[in-house]
């Protein structure tokens, strides 16, 4: 789920949950990236620069059963958001999964609706 806040940040939480590996530790890295128009045209907005860190590595996990991740990222000004790529990486491989911002952004009811 993302969240606005104030300041044009974005909250993210992100629940990983696994099923193979039932009761053995997962562990490896997310990173997101979230795809859209800038400028007319399709672009793509990486990791680093959600954070505003060049070379950031990715966000930590590892659990038995499920984790609760959460962030806060940026969106660059005039971009406007169409789908969220959540990216894991670890020991277990690499996955992806992508979804629509619609269905990912929660609007907090006293904060503005930005980037619809």
């Amino acid at each position: 789920v993302f969240q606005p806040e104030a300041g044009g940040t974005w909250q993210y939480t992100i629940t990983l949950t696994q099923n193979i590996n039932r009761g053995g530790i997962t562990k490896g890295q997310l990173r997101l990236s979230v795809e859209g128009v800038r400028n007319g045209k399709l672009a793509s907005v990486k990791w680093d620069e959600l954070l505003q860190k060049p070379g950031a590595p990715g966000q930590p996990f590892s659990f038995r059963y499920f984790e609760a991740l959460q962030g806060t990222v940026m969106l660059p000004s005039g971009f406007s958001p169409q789908r969220v790529k959540v990216s894991l990486k670890g020991p277990f491989g690499a996955s992806e999964q992508i979804f629509n911002w619609k269905q990912v952004k929660a609007v907090a009811a006293d904060a503005p609706d930005r980037n619809k």
